[in-house]
């Protein structure tokens, strides 16, 4: 029996290995859940969402063992995160053991992420970003807008300093902590962040850079409803931010909670 099973855990990296020919997010069935949560900025309340997984499933899961327990094949989860996730070229550089070009740095990436990424010691962004010790490292740069006015802009200044002043910068490996989620992606995270506990929006400040798709995605509700609700046009791009049309955050709480009420 264990022969068959070795025979079997075979066939599935070498289709694994097959998948991947051509393929440069070079994603293969070892990677865990936590590991897809972290790099491509998804809570695993998403991801047990989309793949209607138990809650109950450990972080330390494979994609292999999803695809032997549950049915979930390595290359819809593919497909899927280049739909959903601005998390690819992150990915990409820590798998290759690059610096982050700051171009890509995102919104939901916490400031460890992107000291790690940077190879950027974590004293360096707090002093050039006048951070409070109090601040705690693990939190987005969304939360850390609401909270201190440092953009996400600003953070890609400041490791584009840091490059030029630092030419010989080396990726410093990242370290996934067993808790980590997101606090800023439209899913469930924890915390009091976007989409907090029981899709309830508990800190508006958290989803000032979520948009249309987002929003309607994760509270499930019609984007053509949520627009009619905005007063903005039918053709508003799915893909547009609420700051970039100013919409007022409190006004998109109120529409989400009335939703959920009559819903």
């Amino acid at each position: 029996m264990k022969e068959n099973n070795n025979l079997a855990s075979a066939e599935l990296a070498g289709s694994e290995q097959i998948e991947n020919e051509g393929d440069d997010l070079n994603i293969t069935g070892a990677i865990t859940l936590q590991e897809l949560s972290y790099y491509f900025g998804i809570p695993r309340a998403e991801i047990n969402r989309k793949f209607s997984l138990p809650n109950s499933l450990s972080p330390d899961t494979t994609v292999r063992e999803l695809r032997e327990a549950y049915d979930v094949e390595l290359g819809e989860i593919k497909i899927w995160l280049q739909i959903i996730s601005d998390g690819l070229p992150y990915y990409k550089a820590m798998q290759a053991g690059e610096l982050l070009d700051p171009n890509h740095i995102r919104e939901w990436m916490t400031i460890e992420q992107v000291s790690q990424a940077a190879g950027m010691p974590l004293d360096y962004i707090y002093t050039r970003a006048d951070l409070s010790s109090q601040i705690e490292a693990n939190i987005s740069l969304g939360e850390l807008e609401g909270i201190t006015g440092f953009t996400m802009e600003d953070m890609r200044k400041v490791v584009s300093e840091y490059y030029l002043l630092t030419p010989d910068t080396e990726l410093v490996t990242p370290q996934i902590p067993s808790s980590a989620l997101p606090g800023y992606y439209p899913g469930t995270p924890q915390g009091t962040s976007f989409g907090a506990q029981g899709g309830r929006l508990i800190d508006v400040d958290g989803i000032r850079g979520a948009n249309i798709d987002e929003v309607c995605g994760h509270y499930n509700i019609p984007r053509i409803w949520l627009l009619e609700e905005l007063a903005l046009p039918s053709d508003t791009p799915g893909n547009a931010s609420l700051r970039s049309l100013e919409i007022d955050i409190g006004q998109v709480k109120n529409i989400v909670e009335d939703y959920q009420e009559k819903n």
